[in-house]
């Protein structure tokens, strides 16, 4: 039997919301049982904290609470601006009316989308209809962009006084412009009770570096440090003898997780659902041809190749990482001559040991011309693809999840590796192209494991070309992950079992 969003919010604490006229007439869809932890999780949102932040681990509800503390906040009387990556839009629109039954007669939701002149027919509209209580939007469009200032100014003046961010490891790097513009838009140090409000919602709050955490703590903890400068001086150890200053290492770290967590928290998967199947990596190894070989350790040595009489430059270490990369992938891209590429016949010689009638595969790549040529290679498997290279993204979720021809689905994390909710179809994992960040990686392997609807053990793969940067680049993470995890606090680092 389901619940009033009434029950609900008794549950987490929050009396309150018996003031809110429609909070007994809006249902919960039958059979949505909130966990304790999403409860809980609630309660955080809706509370004292003007700004807070739910950093519960990827795959175990987030999406509940964030849109409870909305709801909550609307019948409190606020206006609510929700930003997120653009593939999430449609999805978190969706899931907000599937939850909440009849939320359309109580609550106005919408998308903010379109050219310039479609939304400038929106607010046009507004000005018949009244605004939207909750409006969606991606970052972008919220930031702007070289002539066009952003939407933030407009929505001030509109009188939206909370913003949500979800997937808030967009906004880690406080130079950035999307960090700036809602750091602005909140106030900034000011932190004003009861004039705007923040919510974050990442479940990777340290994505790649311990650097980054000030962002985030900037963000719904101001004061906690002066500047980026006192975060370092007390966090990051550098290299001062040497012209670039590297990064060697961190230090305080009670403090930066005690700052990290001063208004948020983080659950982990295994604590609030114990019976859940395991998630379990194995890495490939792959030895590449005597030619393959041959060509890449060229490009090291000589930091540049010929091919059709035209010079391929990797003079800059970056610059001869990222070929280096693409050439273990895709080596015939890099030579006249054909070359067994041992990386694809690996692939191929694992795809022939899954049962692909019982389930379908999860392969995710980093380069556009990995993409482009696997297209090629598994096209008996019909797949959809899922990278920078394709603008609607919708369809070929679609065809992964419901048509039974596409078995396979190639994906870049970071167009893919966020909000989609595979696990119905997918328990096998392929990274052929590993991420440089501990975020991504788990961001992306997170789409088939999640506290419901994952049924099978998760079966995580990497190929890994022996004695090449892309076999170092799997340990990097790990070292990384292991290092983030000291401030984070997991009590299971990623690829323990691999490493651990």
């Amino acid at each position: 039997m389901s619940i009033s969003f009434e029950e609900l919010m008794l549950q987490s604490g929050i009396p309150e919301a018996q003031n809110i006229p429609w909070a007994g007439q809006l249902k919960l869809a039958d059979p949505i049982v909130p966990f304790p932890h999403q409860i809980s999780g609630t309660n955080l949102l809706c509370g004292d904290f003007e700004r807070c932040a739910l950093y519960d681990q990827t795959g175990t509800g987030k999406t509940l609470p964030i849109q409870s503390a909305a709801l909550y906040r609307v019948g409190s009387g606020h206006k609510v601006v929700g930003l997120m990556p653009p593939s999430l839009l449609t999805q978190f629109y969706c899931s907000f009316h599937d939850t909440f039954i009849g939320l359309s007669e109580f609550v106005k939701v919408e998308i903010f989308k379109g050219t310039t002149g479609q939304r400038k027919k929106m607010v046009e509209r507004w000005d018949q209809t009244g605004l939207p209580d909750i409006l969606l939007m991606t970052y972008g469009l919220f930031r702007g962009s070289g002539k066009f200032p952003g939407a933030s100014a407009m929505l001030k003046s509109f009188g939206y006084n909370l913003l949500i961010c979800d997937e808030a490891q967009a906004l880690r790097t406080s130079s950035s412009a999307i960090h700036k513009k809602v750091y602005n838009y909140v106030g900034g140090k000011k932190d004003d009770a009861g004039k705007f409000g923040l919510i974050l919602s990442t479940g990777t709050p340290s994505h790649t570096h311990l650097e980054q955490n000030y962002g985030l703590i900037r963000l719904v903890t101001p004061r906690a440090y002066g500047s980026k400068s006192e975060y370092e001086r007390l966090h990051v150890i550098r290299n001062h003898g040497s012209p670039f200053k590297e990064i060697t290492g961190y230090d305080n770290y009670d403090v930066m997780t005690m700052n990290l967590y001063a208004r948020a928290r983080r659950v982990e998967k295994k604590d609030v659902a114990k019976d859940m199947p395991d998630k379990l990596h194995t890495i490939i190894p792959v030895t590449l041809s005597t030619a393959h070989m041959n060509l890449y350790n060229q490009l090291l040595n000589e930091r540049m190749l010929e091919l059709d009489g035209k010079f391929i430059d990797a003079v800059q270490d970056q610059a001869l990482r990222q070929i280096a990369l693409r050439l273990v992938s895709c080596p015939q891209d890099f030579s006249d001559s054909k070359i067994t590429n041992e990386m694809e016949a690996s692939l191929l010689g694992w795809l022939d040991t899954i049962d692909l009638q019982r389930t379908k595969v999860l392969v995710f790549i980093h380069f556009n011309d990995t993409a482009s040529r696997l297209m090629e290679l598994l096209a008996e498997y019909r797949p959809a693809l899922i990278n920078g290279m394709v603008t609607n993204k919708d369809k070929p979720i679609h065809r992964f999840l419901h048509e039974e021809t596409c078995r396979i689905m190639i994906a870049h994390p970071l167009s893919a590796g966020a909000g989609l909710n595979l696990q119905s179809v997918c328990s096998d994992v392929m990274f052929y192209e590993c991420p440089d960040s501990p975020g991504d990686l788990v961001q992306a392997e997170d789409r088939v494991h999640r506290i419901t609807g994952t049924k099978d053990t998760v079966n995580v793969y990497f190929l890994s070309a022996e004695n090449t940067w892309a076999a170092k680049k799997i340990r990097q993470v790990y070292v990384k992950d292991e290092i983030i995890n000291r401030v984070v606090g997991d009590k299971v680092a990623l690829l323990h079992d691999l490493f651990g």
